[in-house]
């Protein structure tokens, strides 16, 4: 989208519900799902419609082989493919909307961004009516699944491959946690897990490419003319592989951020490293507006992972040879993920696996029971209505 009045508009609703989301720990939200491996999908989903669904979409093959992209549609599958998933998008973006002002009629809905939209936010926000307004939403959750499924995913990959951090992680979160599962108000005291968490984003950016943008005005960059209205990409993958500021850039070096000497250390450990500002998120006023939501919930997930479970590859079987884990395997979207494989989440006991389970049955059943008595303080007050009217 351009820089005009649509995108001014849609960029401060978001920053609106992310910071108040933010603000209210995202409700406990995130401590629910920690130990789910759909977490990303569901926290959006959660956050955004009250739902817990799971949405998946993978990319077409037009994505690595971009020539085919301009075939005529008549002979383009992949582009009517795309047509047809955009459409049934915007189709289910909108009937959770509407799903979701039926269910306010009713006094059945509980607080979730589309409510919040409905409630005062078509007042404040100058969007142009719900068709809008259940894309803006909807885009919040699907960005908000991608820019967090990615580095949780790589997080494993750096795990399995480099079992001496882990053990460090581990740790870190034991002593600093006193054998519970961390919390975000644990972050200041666990410098070790802020740093892997930033070192495999640094090492497996979710963006390689960067996201295009276009010339302003014409420029000259190292004697080369961009005119006005060229696409470029900001290559993140090359800035996250300087030799000047990132030593040693091909492998990864967690201690980049914790160790004085490197030229990535900063002061204070109970702040630094923290992953918001890296090139991945972009810069100015297109830069990511979800960094902190990211970054919470990569500390919520990798944290308790860490406490759980010792993460390592998974034993093939008929050769008792570790199966691979690949580290340079992916999709093809903008925003990846790394290809499918196998490994083995070992619990680190027999009482932190018990604990976990306890910890999972309380919050499922809280969880069940806010749900109802929200539905039941909703039924009594309509019943009650109908009877005053």
């Amino acid at each position: 989208m351009g820089k005009n009045q649509y995108w001014a508009r849609q960029r401060r609703l978001t920053h609106a519900y992310l910071t108040e989301a933010s603000n209210a720990h995202y409700y406990g939200i995130m401590y629910h799902e920690s130990s789910l491996e759909d977490m990303a999908s569901k926290v959006m989903c959660q956050l955004t419609w009250d739902d817990p669904s799971l949405s998946e979409y993978s990319g077409p093959i037009t994505n690595v082989l971009t020539p085919l992209w301009h075939l005529p549609e008549m002979i383009n599958p992949w582009k009517r493919a795309e047509r047809r998933r955009h459409d049934e998008q915007q189709d289910w973006w909108m009937e959770r909307l509407m799903h979701i002002r039926a269910k306010m009629m009713l006094g059945l809905q509980r607080p979730c961004f589309a409510r919040q939209y409905l409630e005062k936010g078509h007042k404040r926000s100058n969007l142009s009516g719900d068709y809008e307004a259940s894309c803006v939403i909807g885009m919040i959750a699907l960005v908000g699944i991608f820019t967090v499924a990615g580095p949780l995913s790589y997080w494993l990959v750096s795990m399995v491959h480099h079992p001496q951090w882990q053990t460090i992680v581990q740790k870190e979160i034991d002593e600093e946690c006193h054998g519970r599962m961390p919390t975000l108000e644990d972050a200041p005291r666990l410098p070790v897990l802020r740093a892997c968490i930033k070192e495999t984003m640094r090492w497996r950016p979710n963006v390689p490419t960067g996201v295009a943008h276009e010339m302003e005005a014409d420029d000259v960059f190292r004697g080369y003319h961009l005119a006005k209205g060229t696409r470029i990409l900001p290559l993140d993958w090359a800035f996250l592989r300087n030799p000047m500021k990132y030593p040693d850039p091909d492998n990864f070096r967690p201690e980049r951020w914790l160790e004085p000497g490197w030229p990535t250390y900063q002061e204070p450990l109970s702040h630094f490293p923290t992953i918001k500002g890296m090139t991945s998120f972009g810069w100015g006023q297109r830069q990511c507006l979800g960094q902190t939501l990211t970054q919470d919930e990569l500390i919520v997930a990798c944290g308790a992972l860490s406490w759980c479970f010792n993460l390592k590859p998974k034993k093939d079987l008929a050769t008792g040879l570790d199966l691979p884990v690949p580290m340079d395997k992916s999709n093809s979207l903008l925003i990846i993920k790394p290809s499918p494989f196998q490994m083995t989440f070992e619990p680190r006991s027999k009482a932190r696996k018990q604990q976990a389970l306890r910890l999972w049955e309380e919050s499922d059943a809280r969880d069940r029971r806010e749900r109802y008595e929200f539905a039941e303080a909703a039924t009594i007050a309509l019943e009650k209505l109908k009877t005053e009217i």
